[in-house]
């Protein structure tokens, strides 16, 4: 199946649960390998509150984009642990102000 970024922008991004995340408003990419980094999901448009999701934590595209539950449980993390996190290229819920902080 091909989908184009105007396409895959459009589907509603759940976990595993069924947990409404968003859409995606951006994609990272590796320039070495050409390939998908991890997409950048906002809750709404208004929102500042963001999610980093790994490739490897996307389990299903079809109508929706389904993640992996771990996605949400990220989010209780503190701003000390985020840190530890984005080093490892572990992420969760985090605000644009997280982001910018840790220059991901």
């Amino acid at each position: 199946m091909i989908i184009n970024l105007r396409q895959l922008k459009k589907l509603p991004v759940v976990t595993k649960s069924g947990i409404k995340l968003g859409k995606i408003s951006e994609i990272n990419f590796l320039l070495e390998t050409q390939s998908i980094y991890q997409y950048v999901v906002r809750s709404s448009f208004f929102s500042d509150r963001i999610f980093l999701i790994q490739v490897n934590q996307v389990l299903e595209i079809s109508d929706k984009i389904i993640v992996d539950d771990a996605v949400v449980a990220e989010q209780t993390v503190s701003n000390e642990q985020s840190d530890k996190y984005i080093d490892n290229k572990i992420f969760g819920a985090a605000t644009i102000s997280d982001i910018d902080k840790f220059n991901v």
